[in-house]
């Protein structure tokens, strides 16, 4: 695939091998559904090499980021969820500096389920969030907003936006303005801090259509959106602030067994579609692939991308170095300027031989999946 106009880029951080399920699922889906490229973020501090190796064949590049003192190991900071630190959600500020070279940027979640073709998005003003403060019917809208900097600091443990989706046209003077605005969101100890950050920062946005970013907890509230309840306009749906994603849903196999229940189907009338959907076209097919390489990664996952084993070929007119992957017996090549990696050997390469070497066979072990069945209850939800 070549370089396209616009891409999605999906930001990672840390080692739960958890959210890195759900990325290689999104992933998937996400190349199913779009024409653009799709680029995998990750943080140099403590992303294992192996999702970065892992990921590879779902997405167009890899792109490496420090994010040390700015999101990481920041004490001023203290999160308001236990399972991961908040404030590593502001990490979406690092496509502003490394993706210039695309006119819009796409920054998603892995844990959306999509509907169809979302290439549409690319056709929206920037930069866009969903702004449920923008009232009900104007939701679907692209319409234009307004922050106050000293309000969004005020309330930033109400968030009146959902950062699921970010529409957004990189640039370097944003990316400056964010580095120096992000200590001012850490030290209030905002509940969304990337939300905060990004209406602090972008005094004028545009609210992206909720048809772009619904969250399951809002399916019964289309028409109040003047979309179709039947839900056949939603594009993504959001499972956000919630302990059970729609793939824990599926593996537990509680949705099917309770499918007759009035008291179930009368919340999961419509956020049945998304869940049934998503297993029947991403999961069943990919379940094996993905549970293959899910057994294969490296443990205990605290090796870095940067402690890969590598060896310089080509010429020294280029950055690129010569890196080989374990997991896929065949090497790849990364930039250490640009953080891009490619299996095909990089046409800027005018000299250098390629290292010939004899890699053992390693037989993959099966993992059994077990289920554990559990009550879903949602959470209140929040506007």
């Amino acid at each position: 695939m070549s370089k396209t106009e616009n891409a999605f880029a999906v930001i990672h951080f840390g080692s739960n091998v958890k959210y890195f399920e759900l990325e290689l699922y999104f992933c998937i889906m996400l190349r199913q559904n779009t024409s653009q490229n799709i680029i995998y973020m990750y943080s140099e501090t403590d992303t294992p090499a192996s999702f970065v190796e892992q990921i590879k064949p779902f997405v167009y590049k890899t792109i490496g980021f420090n994010d040390q003192g700015i999101t990481y190991n920041v004490t001023a900071f203290e999160s308001k969820y236990t399972s991961f630190n908040t404030l590593r959600t502001c990490d979406f500020i690092f496509a502003y500096k490394f993706l210039t070279n695309y006119k819009k940027v796409c920054i998603i979640e892995s844990d959306l389920v999509l509907m169809g073709n979302i290439d549409s998005i690319f056709q929206l003003n920037t930069p866009s969030i969903v702004c449920y403060k923008c009232g009900e019917a104007n939701l679907n809208k692209n319409l234009r907003y307004t922050s106050d900097k000293e309000q969004i600091i005020q309330d930033c443990d109400n968030s009146g936006v959902n950062g699921g989706i970010m529409l957004i046209e990189p640039s370097i003077q944003l990316f400056d303005e964010y580095i120096k605005a992000v200590p001012i969101i850490a030290n209030r100890g905002c509940k969304y801090p990337n939300e905060a950050l990004f209406e602090y920062v972008n005094n004028v946005y545009y609210n992206l259509p909720v048809k772009y970013n619904l969250s399951h907890y809002h399916t019964l509230r289309l028409s109040q959106y003047g979309l179709n309840p039947d839900g056949r306009d939603i594009l993504v749906y959001h499972f956000n602030e919630t302990d059970f994603k729609h793939l824990d849903i599926i593996k537990d196999g509680w949705l099917k067994a309770n499918i007759n229940d009035p008291k179930v189907m009368s919340k999961y009338r419509l956020k049945k579609l998304p869940i049934m959907y998503f297993e029947s076209t991403i999961y069943e097919p990919n379940k094996k692939r993905v549970n293959e390489i899910l057994a294969n990664l490296n443990k205990p996952q605290t090796q870095t991308q940067a402690q890969i084993p590598i060896k310089e070929v080509g010429s020294k007119k280029s950055d690129w170095v010569e890196a080989f992957s374990k997991t896929h017996n065949r090497p790849y090549w990364s930039n250490k300027v640009t953080k891009e990696s490619v299996w095909k050997k990089p046409n800027e390469l005018l000299g250098g031989k390629k290292t010939k070497r004899k890699q053992p066979n390693k037989k993959r072990k099966n993992t059994k999946q077990t289920t554990n069945k559990r009550k879903y209850t949602n959470k209140k939800s929040r506007k």
